[in-house]
């Protein structure tokens, strides 16, 4: 997260460049060096390629399945519903 005094980090590059699954990112993180940030709870941004990600899906808030594959994916989607409708 940052404050919206730095929005700076958000300016596209001058030129294009080749891009990857993670070019964003890394333009951000480039452009967001040396800026106060803050990190937010595992609760708030639990990814699938956590170790531990099964034992934190009960206290997440936000769940993030990057690398799951569409079996996965589909799996706990079905799971994640079951315990909505069962709230």
């Amino acid at each position: 997260m940052c404050d919206r005094k730095h929005a700076s980090i958000w300016k596209p590059p001058l030129h294009p460049f080749f891009p990857t699954h993670c070019s964003e990112q890394f333009w951000l993180q480039n452009n967001a060096r040396g800026m106060p940030f803050f990190q937010l709870p595992t609760e708030f941004n639990t990814q699938y390629w956590m170790p531990k990600f099964r034992e934190l899906v009960p206290t997440a808030k936000v769940i993030h399945l990057a690398n799951c594959t569409p079996e996965k994916r589909l799996e706990f989607a079905r799971q994640f519903t079951l315990s909505l409708a069962s709230a």
